[in-house]
């Protein structure tokens, strides 16, 4: 991250108000819309991120770059506990349906062109959720696409386990 007094502020700024200014004169751009969400979300503006992204949908409601920020940001929410823990409060458990909804239609939208982070993030929301059935082929591909990943070898250990089969 740049320091703060090296102008970082300025530049998000600047490209916050051309997103702007540019979906103005294209309403109808929800690539435009998506865009300004992962702006915010990777300057970690969490409201505006997540009103933006459904911003997007309400033009494109197949918008898999909105579904993608939508899904992380909640999986985030949901994952406040941390580790592969239930959520506890009604907003995480609120929040891990919604991560699973928006990365389902990410993911499946175009498995083949679909992110490994969005996939590994979707995995453990299964593990989480307890929907074993789901977790296990998407971690058992993902295993085997990914063999450096150890998080994933552990995730899918825990998914047999917890589904009783070994």
């Amino acid at each position: 991250p740049l320091p703060r007094n090296c102008g970082h502020d300025d530049d998000v700024n600047g490209a916050i108000a051309a997103y702007k200014r540019a979906i103005a004169l294209d309403p109808t751009s929800a690539d435009l819309v998506a865009s300004l969400a992962r702006l915010y979300m990777e300057t970690d503006h969490d409201e505006e991120a997540v009103a933006t992204a459904e911003q997007a949908l309400k033009i494109e409601p197949d918008s898999r770059e909105a579904h993608r920020i939508l899904g992380t940001m909640y999986a985030s929410r949901a994952m406040s506990a941390g580790g592969s823990a239930r959520p506890s409060s009604a907003v995480e458990r609120e929040s891990l349906g919604k991560a699973i909804e928006h990365l389902e239609v990410a993911v499946n939208r175009s498995p083949r062109d679909a992110d490994v982070q969005d996939r590994a993030t979707l995995a453990e929301l299964y593990v989480t959720a307890g929907s074993y059935d789901k977790a296990i082929p998407l971690l058992s591909e993902l295993v085997k696409q990914e063999p450096q990943w150890q998080d994933g070898a552990t995730l899918l250990a825990e998914a047999y386990s917890a589904a009783g089969r070994s």
